[in-house]
């Protein structure tokens, strides 16, 4: 008896670091969760639109669209115009979007781009505008999707990479 009278204190501080556990870890187990099913929709989004791009060019003699029109000319391509929206980013505002068209592939004939498994062609942005294109500038850093952004590339897939990775852009005489 005298034996638990001299470790009541430690049990009941172990009861409470269960307790604490129990009640307070769920809630970010959920919240990694939540993040997870978001980095994959945006995933989802940027290999569908890269999947467009690849359909518009198909029918358009193997030539992309223009960077200033290019989600209107893929957006016949596209069951949902919600792919055109980063689910970390809604919210009220309709006007926000958070995906960029690489601008030097702006009117290219993709069959022409050399190694396409490296060439950038959507990626995260931090412009936020409808047919936002640019040259790469706008890639988010720090990324927005648990450190990474997602890019679609001139060849069809998709991917996470973190901010520092090296940009796959077209070499000079490609363009």
């Amino acid at each position: 008896m005298r034996l638990l009278r001299e470790h009541i204190p430690e049990v009941i501080g172990l009861t409470a670091i269960l307790v604490a556990v129990i009640v307070f870890l769920p809630p970010f187990g959920k919240n990694v969760d939540r993040e997870r099913m978001i980095s994959g929709y945006c995933l989802s989004n940027v290999k569908q639109m890269g999947l467009a791009l690849t359909m518009y060019s198909q029918d358009y003699d193997d030539r992309l669209p223009a960077g200033a029109t290019w989600m209107g000319c893929i957006n016949p391509y596209l069951k949902n115009e919600r792919v055109f929206r980063c689910p970390a980013l809604l919210g009220d505002d309709r006007n926000r979007f958070g995906y960029a068209f690489y601008s030097d592939l702006s009117e290219v004939n993709l069959s022409s781009v050399k190694a396409p498994a490296n060439v950038w062609m959507v990626y995260d942005s931090t412009e936020l505008e409808w047919n936002r294109s640019d040259s790469i500038t706008s890639f988010p850093d720090p990324g927005r999707h648990q450190r990474f952004n997602s890019v679609g590339f001139a060849n069809g897939h998709a991917k996470f990479l973190r901010p520092d990775a090296p940009i796959g852009r077209l070499r000079p005489a490609e363009q």
